[in-house]
């Protein structure tokens, strides 16, 4: 990033923020990492235990490639818990919220709902933030019903 400022004397990123702007790269990609690691090490999990399944072993015995095992008989069996996961991260980062606001100074949804605005504000702002979320957890059941049959 440094050297691209360098040469056009544009900053694509600012990854640090004074009075006037703010950063939002810092906190997206710490709200990002944390999740992302988490989601891989239980897809890993899974992954090591479905390959110790009889039913792995029986269609490597049939002389099926890696590929085709882990596409068509792992994924398949793991994708529900993989969803199950999705919604514990989401709810994990709803709850961190606040926290990454206060930390990096950003007047987001939970500092105003704190801050005691006006009561119809906040109600447009918990409707704005809880109907999505709850579109969300309804589409992962749904897709988890799905799943299931």
């Amino acid at each position: 990033m440094v050297s691209i400022y360098r040469y056009t004397g544009v900053l694509p990123l600012n990854p640090f923020s004074t009075m006037q702007n703010s950063s939002i790269v810092l906190p997206i990609l710490i709200l990002a990492i944390i999740p992302t690691f988490s989601l891989f090490q239980f897809q890993q999990l899974l992954i090591k235990v479905e390959k110790q399944k009889d039913y792995v072993m029986f269609a490597r015995a049939k002389g099926f490639g890696s590929m085709y095992i882990l596409c068509k008989h792992i994924f398949r069996n793991i994708v529900v818990s993989v969803v199950n996961h999705i919604e514990s991260i989401l709810l994990a980062l709803i709850t961190s919220l606040l926290v990454f606001e206060y930390l990096f100074n950003i007047r987001g949804l939970f500092s105003i709902l704190i801050s005691g605005q006006d009561p119809a504000v906040i109600v447009y702002l918990l409707l704005l933030f809880i109907v999505p979320m709850y579109g969300v957890i309804v589409g992962l059941n749904w897709l988890r019903r799905k799943l299931y049959a």
